[in-house]
């Protein structure tokens, strides 16, 4: 994290970050004060990608995640369509098999959201200590539920965001960099103006595009009644039934539990700056309600920023934020309430004659009990509130020209309650009375540093160098109660992540300002663990400051190559088997490290109009945690951790952007490619970890890899088995083994297109994401494509086995089977039109400004996956189980109007 305190302190190369940026800057971003960039900082990808005199770019999604796929390397997976739900970022791949995969997150430099790091503190007692461990239990330092923490800051008040991807770039940020950094940066005071004010309103509707193509009441009572024939009962559905089933089209469930649902937004702010002091103050307030019945979302959100020069030489640096967020979810723990949608028959009502909701059902066996859907919506769900309180104070000193003094210390308190309610009647008789459950949790961060930099320029000669030391601490308590029918019990847990100290040195020396060499060594240590080293180092070549180069070809180009080091382990504690031992198989001073190579060159023409880069690099992470079975003293297997797989992320990341005009027509055009390749290098033996429902880790494989039996069609007619799915595999001796089945869960290509026009008042931004080279394991299919009649089917089934239709992978009449196949793997590719926008300019003076724009989210997407939506995470961050459904709350389109206005 020293590399958040001192970017404004050493030079900042132009493939060490890509932004995300709202400023109307010029193309190439300013240096930082006291800071000298001898290239050019990353390109803007906003700025890029419109038009110097358009209006601001609009961020329509609630929190910044989707923005960020305009980077090259970066894909953003949401864990479902449900508001407020998390998202999975991933940047260069996944480089951890049970660590967290998220990239640290920095907020005007602090590092924030440390909650949302997956992970586990070992306690004693209640408190966090070194041995023994024979009494050593756990806290899980998870947020509760699916808390998407990035919430807390309103899109209106990010004025950038920087990437932090490359090798020497991460290297920077020691055990915290593994999985890359998310830099954000919020709005601050701007001009002469004492007082600017904006607001920013929209408002509109949402609702599902993409449904599953499902069997109506009369197909399915007519597939019922071929079952009951088949097994020599008499029909099901009687002939009136079916022609009032003809009539009605009986119940669509789907249409029962999704909603067409209305969002709004307001945000308004003040910013200004007089001859000390500037200020930037907000407020918004956010309303979605979800496309699934009785799910919504509220965020009410504050900020303050303050800058005021006490002297020539001192500037003090004031932030403080307020969020809260109000979240309904469905139950997702107790129930699958839209997998139950998807199932259910579509010839029940949704309530009987007496008003009651339908929960018992005759099937084949008889009477059975039937989880009515839309009840299991209205009477189980989570609600969730949450509280973020966040304060920065920095200082900067002038000590002498170049030289210059930073100290810093913020604070972030997250508070989260939530509660859930399941009606009893909705839980067979069979199985926990459970009513409700209570979580109570508080998670603080302190961050401390210091630093100071040196930057000095002589002749030819540039040097710069620093020096900086950080802390940051975190505190948390929970309160989980569970209520039975009969009884209640709950249990208070606190503790401390063992805080982090940080030393960190770096330097650079450009030669020319063609020619620069920068170096950083970071150290970080606990009170239990010994110093972890952080090397990095990178060397770069301006070719387009070089007096013979064809300038006109070159254009400003630049090469450059690098190397560092990370980890992934920054709040990790000792661990503990479940026997009570350490483990003693690992070294905690060098577990879950990483090494990057990289080597790329970037270059513009036409004073910035155009402009391309290409990176390639490799990283290889070791010492990565897994579980393999441990025996103790006394003989009794038990799992313990160890730290000894490896796993290699490569790949290539292209960007081109190019502006260009036809008459009174501007234009812009970006585009974002990247591949990468993971691969499992090696995992212990005798793990009990590796088999993780229909995905394994396996040498040789990429993580999310699934396995399973391959379907080889059906039995012919005259066989045993006639019209059953046929495994080949069945026919060996012992059942034979499962196979890989060809493909992973993680995704290998992306691509981003981001396409801008202005015409005169009017403009027009669009963006495009795909992800390609994956599959997803639609759940949902285990059952839906089975003709067993027992549940509602997929139209599917209408390709059923027959004496004359042999040649088919479904199944006869009345048989199905959940067995792990390649049938449930759907091709996950996706080409989607994530956001667009078409504004008008009303008012333009050199005061005031006002438009208004129509817009939206999702509004086309091209796939041939059969479910909701192809890029979704059900297992949420869990890196062995990517490219998972299932029955993930869906992703809405939505449709949105919209004023902006500056006065």
């Amino acid at each position: 994290m020293a590399g958040a305190l001192f970017l404004a302190f050493a030079p900042t190369w132009a493939q060490q970050g890509d932004s995300v940026t709202r400023s109307r800057a010029p193309l190439f971003v300013t240096a930082l004060p006291d800071s000298v960039t001898p290239f050019p900082r990353a390109t803007s990808v906003y700025t890029a990608v419109a038009p110097a005199s358009g209006p601001l770019p609009v961020l329509l999604y609630p929190s910044l995640q989707p923005a960020l796929g305009r980077v090259a390397g970066v894909q953003v997976t949401p864990f479902s369509g449900a508001p407020g739900t998390n998202m999975a970022l991933r940047i260069r791949g996944v480089a951890s098999i049970l660590g967290t995969t998220q990239p640290l997150i920095l907020l005007d430099g602090m590092p924030v959201y440390t909650s949302g790091a997956p992970g586990s503190i070992y306690l004693l007692n209640g408190r966090a200590a070194q041995p023994n461990f024979t009494t050593a239990r756990t806290i899980s330092v998870d947020p509760p539920e699916d808390t998407n923490l990035l919430l807390g800051i309103a899109p209106e008040d990010i004025d950038s965001v920087e990437i932090v991807k490359s090798a020497f770039g991460t290297a920077r940020y020691g055990s915290l960099g593994s999985n890359g950094v998310v830099h954000i940066r919020t709005r601050r005071g701007v001009g002469a103006r004492p007082a600017q004010i904006t607001y920013s309103g929209y408002g509109g509707v949402q609702h599902v595009a993409r449904r599953y193509e499902l069997l109506g009441a009369r197909e399915y009572a007519e597939l019922a009644n071929e079952v009951s024939v088949k097994r020599g009962q008499a029909p099901m559905y009687s002939a009136a039934q079916l022609a009032e089933f003809s009539r009605t089209g009986g119940t669509n469930w789907q249409d029962e539990v999704l909603q067409t649902a209305t969002t709004q937004s307001h945000h308004v702010g003040l910013r200004g700056r007089g001859t000390r002091t500037a200020y930037a103050a907000s407020a918004g307030y956010l309303r979605q309600n979800g496309v699934v019945l009785n799910s919504h979302l509220a965020r009410y959100a504050f900020r303050l920023n303050v800058d005021q020069q006490i002297t020539p030489r001192l500037q003090i640096s004031g932030r403080a934020a307020l969020t809260r967020t109000n979240r309904r979810r469905p139950d997702e723990d107790y129930h699958n309430s839209l997998y139950d949608a998807l199932r259910a028959l579509p010839t029940l009502p949704v309530r009987d004659a007496t008003g009651r909701f339908t929960h018992s059902r005759i099937d084949f066996f008889g009477p059975s009990s039937f989880h009515n859907p839309v009840q299991e919506l209205l009477e189980s769900y989570h609600d969730q509130r949450t509280q973020q309180a966040l304060m920065q104070l920095t200082a900067h000193y002038q000590l002498a020209t170049g030289v210059r003094a930073t100290l810093a210390a913020g604070h972030e308190r997250n508070k989260l309650e939530a509660e859930g309610y399941s009606n009893e009647q909705l839980f067979p008789a069979d199985s926990p009375k459970i009513r409700a459950y209570e979580t109570k949790a508080t998670h603080r961060t302190t961050f401390l540093a210091a630093g100071i930099a040196l930057n000095r320029a002589f002749a030819d000669h540039l040097i710069t160098a620093s020096l900086g030391y950080e802390r940051l601490g975190i505190k948390l308590a929970e309160n989980r109660g569970y209520f039975y029918s009969a009884s209640a019990f709950g249990a208070l847990q606190t503790g401390s992540a063992t805080p982090i100290s940080s030393g960190t040195a770096m330097g650079s020396y450009t030669f020319r300002q063609r020619y620069a060499l920068e170096a950083s060594l970071r150290a970080d240590h606990t009170p239990f663990h010994a110093a972890r080293w952080f090397p990095g180092a990178q060397l770069t070549w301006h070719l387009g400051q070089e007096a013979w180069a064809p300038t006109p070809w070159v254009g400003d180009a630049h090469f450059w190559v690098g190397t560092g080091r990370t980890s992934n382990r920054g709040f990790a504690k000792p661990q503990a088997t479940t026997s009570g031992g350490l483990s003693g198989l690992y070294n905690p001073a060098a577990y879950e490290r990483t090494w990057q190579y990289e080597a790329g060159g970037r270059s513009a023409w036409r004073a910035g109009r155009l402009t391309a880069s290409l990176v390639a690099y490799r990283r290889r992470s070791s010492d990565l945690e897994m579980t393999t079975y441990y025996y103790s003293p006394t003989g009794g297997p038990a799992l313990t951790p160890v730290f000894v797989g490896e796993v290699r992320n490569q790949g290539v990341e292209a960007t081109v952007s190019a502006g260009w005009h036809l008459g009174p027509l501007q234009g812009t055009t970006a585009v974002a490619a990247a591949t990468n390749a993971n691969l499992v290098e090696k995992i212990p033996e005798n793990t009990g970890f590796y088999i993780v429902d229909r995905q394994r880790v396996a040498v040789g494989k990429p993580l999310g890899a699934f396995y399973g039996y391959e379907q080889n069609g059906t039995f012919p007619a005259g066989q045993r088995g006639a019209g059953q799915r046929r495994y080949d595999a069945f026919a060996q001796p012992g059942g034979g083994e499962v196979t890989y089945l060809g493909s992973s869960g993680l995704p290998r290509h992306s691509l981003n297109v981001v396409q801008t026009l202005a015409w005169r008042r009017w403009h027009l931004d669009l963006q495009a994401d795909g992800l390609f080279g994956y599959r997803v394991l639609n759940y949902q299919l285990n059952s839906l494509d089975n003709p067993t009649g027992t549940y509602n089917a997929t139209t599917r089934v209408r390709q059923r086995w027959t004496p004359a239709n042999p040649d088919t992978d479904i199944p006869i009449v009345g048989s199905g089977d959940f067995i792990s196949s390649q049938r449930v793997l759907e091709n996950g590719n996706h080409l989607r039109l994530t956001q667009g926008t078409l504004t008008m300019d009303v008012v333009q003076t050199p005061r005031a400004r006002v438009s208004v724009w129509a817009g939206g989210t999702n509004l086309l997407l091209l796939t041939r996956y059969r479910g909701f939506d192809p890029n979704v995470s059900s297992a949420q961050l869990e890196s062995a189980r990517p490219g998972v459904d299932y029955g993930a709350y869906p992703t809405a389109r939505t449709l949105l109007v919209g004023l902006r206005a500056t006065l």
